[in-house]
């Protein structure tokens, strides 16, 4: 808009129950020397701000988040030879090729790569022809990746949770040549949460990290960067970063960094939302009700077995998903396959027990505490156990589902000499239920 109040149209925005995530917009100096000076001033500029701070020599970048294509974009318009592009939803792609303006996703310079963004960084930069060669990128952008909603600290782990960790930036930092430079694009609704991310950049980095602003001194839309080639007094004298630094939002390093081991990017303190308390006390009362009347728990024997049975199956396989998605990404196919394996693992438990291959069932608890010790101590989705990814990643899934195996086994066991069937159930359901509350 315009002074008088007169619209331009600058490209589409994808919105989601009303919240903006995605964007394809028209940058390109054609158009926007189109505009008027006070519209100009309204667009988007972070896409810029690593140009505009060390020039044009990019060769090679990589761009995690690439969305509708406005990084890949400006990227293109900054002479940049090979972009490799990376964005989890394929419909976002989609939406990128069809509808901006620049048709960044249609260059012969840029290397589409459908996936998650923290798998990309571990596999040593991805797939593109020119990481056979190329000792490392010139510059790795951290696009505003997924939707940095308020709503972010009361919902589960999300999918951008763990690209902002220590180990994340110290992946990309690895991934760069002895120029390279991460340029990490962040908005933020308090300053606690740009201090945590940049409190993280800073630990995997060393050397403190320079932040600016991209819309102009007291915005919140910032731009971090960090990398043997971002120097920080030679960054400090130049003159855009001296005209938009925002070092005073980064406080002195007292916001805990977020790790792969403590994820809540949007969550103040370590602790459990009061919020989800009151619900989840709430859900759980609802359920005793519910199973005692259905199955009259109430009256019976308490079958400590089948309740704890029930607690740790929701436990583990919630962390065989989590740290499924770590490894491999968090993506509907990666979650596919881990409930795929589950449901394995118990379908070849009832058939290991109706062929008798496990008469006694000290074994099978044997083999649920070794496999769960196993994983605690080898921490499987952080070692490569054969060279091959895809090798590797079916292997470990087996591993991290193996207690499911076990557990199940004996769970057959024990519901096959309960009194009452639909008694034993009963606990194991409200054990699942109280599972599902400690998840939280």
């Amino acid at each position: 808009l315009d002074k008088q109040s007169k619209t331009y149209p600058l490209g589409y925005t994808v919105e989601v129950n009303h919240d903006g995530i995605q964007g394809a917009y028209n940058f390109s100096p054609e158009y926007v020397r189109t505009l008027p000076p006070e519209v100009q001033t309204q667009l988007l500029d972070y896409y810029n701000v690593p140009y505009r701070v060390f020039g044009d020599r990019f060769q090679r970048i990589a761009v995690l988040g690439s969305g509708g294509g406005n990084d890949v974009a400006a990227a293109l318009r900054h002479n940049v030879q090979s972009v490799d592009a990376v964005e989890i939803d394929p419909g976002i792609i989609e939406i990128g090729k069809r509808y901006h303006a620049e048709r960044p996703y249609q260059s012969s310079r840029v290397h589409i790569i459908n996936g998650d963004a923290r798998t990309f960084l571990r596999e040593q930069g991805g797939p593109s022809p020119a990481a056979i060669t190329d000792s490392g990128y010139d510059m790795i952008v951290f696009g505003a990746l997924d939707s940095h909603a308020v709503f972010s600290s009361m919902s589960s782990v999300r999918i951008d949770n763990y690209v902002y960790t220590v180990e994340s930036f110290s992946e990309a930092l690895k991934r760069l040549n002895n120029r390279g430079i991460l340029a990490v694009t962040f908005y933020c609704y308090k300053e606690w949460q740009l201090e945590r991310v940049y409190n993280a950049l800073w630990k995997a980095n060393g050397p403190k990290p320079v932040v600016v602003h991209s819309l102009g001194a007291g915005s919140n839309n910032l731009v971090m960067f960090a990398g043997p080639g971002a120097d920080r007094q030679t960054l400090l004298a130049h003159p855009y970063v001296q005209a938009q630094n925002a070092e005073n939002m980064t406080g002195r390093g007292t916001v805990e960094p977020t790790t792969d081991d403590w994820p809540f990017l949007y969550l103040r303190e370590r602790g459990f939302p009061l919020n989800y308390g009151y619900m989840l006390v709430l859900i759980l009362g609802f359920s005793y009700i519910a199973v005692s009347r259905g199955a009259q728990i109430a009256s019976s024997k308490f079958d400590g077995v089948m309740f704890l049975l029930g607690v740790g199956f929701m436990l583990l396989e919630t962390k065989v998903l989590a740290k499924t998605a770590l490894l491999a990404g968090a993506t509907w196919i990666v979650n596919t396959f881990v409930i795929s394996a589950v449901l394995a693992m118990i379908l070849l438990a009832n058939t290991a027990v109706m062929r008798g291959w496990f008469t006694k069932p000290r074994w099978a608890f044997a083999g649920l505490f070794v496999s769960v010790l196993l994983d605690w101590v080898v921490k499987l989705n952080s070692v490569s156990l054969v060279a091959q990814p895809a090798l590797n990643l079916a292997l470990t899934l087996v591993l991290l589902a193996l207690p499911l195996f076990f557990a199940s086994i004996v769970f057959a066991d024990c519901y096959g000499s309960v009194p009452e069937a639909s008694v034993a159930l009963g606990y194991n359901l409200l054990g699942a239920m109280v599972g599902g509350v400690l998840e939280y």
